[in-house]
């Protein structure tokens, strides 16, 4: 949190330059400050901070931070609702994220802000990419390219777990009366979504961005 918080206050004395910018802080100035924060949420947290003066940038995170777990688990539990087709097992879900105590101790001590909102925000992703694989509608998929352009933008560190989450949601989505059925398709449709996304992001983030983590150490 201390991290994000410092990366907002740049962004916050800054303006929108500061992501044209080197961060003088880190690694002896040589790095482009959009390369360290996802760049929708200090955004927001310096508009929230100009609007409520009175309260921190630390204050405004922990806030965040509580409001996005209570958001999470209400979208875990309408995704396990959906693919379980039961409303009690996405109830129990909802309940078991609310109360476990781990998932608050593991963000607020170890995790950077802007992850934790990121993959607070991932079941809603893919409630959306569930709706397209069902119904293949071009509205749909442009809102699923969407929202995962908008997760990208959050914090592109939730990439491994977001290609995961995609690859968990189509085996459910082919598993039907105890056999996977269509799954080449439902794959070959998820990674179009998702390669999509990344080459619209990377317009934003430059392909320099990408082979800065490709290759470090």
């Amino acid at each position: 949190i201390p991290t994000f918080v410092a990366l907002s206050r740049f962004v916050e004395s800054q303006g929108l330059s500061a992501f044209s910018q080197n961060y003088p802080y880190w690694y002896l100035g040589s790095t482009p400050f959009k390369y360290l924060v996802g760049h929708l949420v200090p955004i927001l947290f310096v508009g929230l901070h100009k609007t409520l003066a009175f309260v921190s940038l630390f204050d405004i995170s922990i806030y965040m931070i509580a409001f996005s777990f209570l958001l999470s688990s209400i979208g875990w539990g309408i995704l396990a609702d959906r693919l379980s087709v039961s409303r009690k097992i996405g109830i129990f879900v909802v309940i078991i994220l609310v109360i476990l105590p781990w998932r608050y101790l593991v963000s607020i001590g170890i995790d950077e802000t802007s992850f934790i909102l990121a993959r607070n925000f991932l079941p809603f992703v893919l409630l959306f990419i569930l709706k397209f694989l069902l119904t293949r509608k071009t509205r749909d998929k442009y809102i699923a390219v969407f929202v995962i352009l908008l997760l990208l933008l959050v914090n592109t560190s939730i990439l491994p777990i977001l290609f995961v989450s995609i690859f968990s949601l189509v085996l459910a989505v082919s598993f039907r009366e105890g056999k996977i059925r269509n799954i080449s398709d439902q794959s070959k449709t998820s990674l179009i979504l998702l390669m999509t996304s990344l080459v619209v992001v990377t317009v934003w983030y430059t392909p320099s961005y990408w082979f800065t983590i490709l290759f470090n150490p």
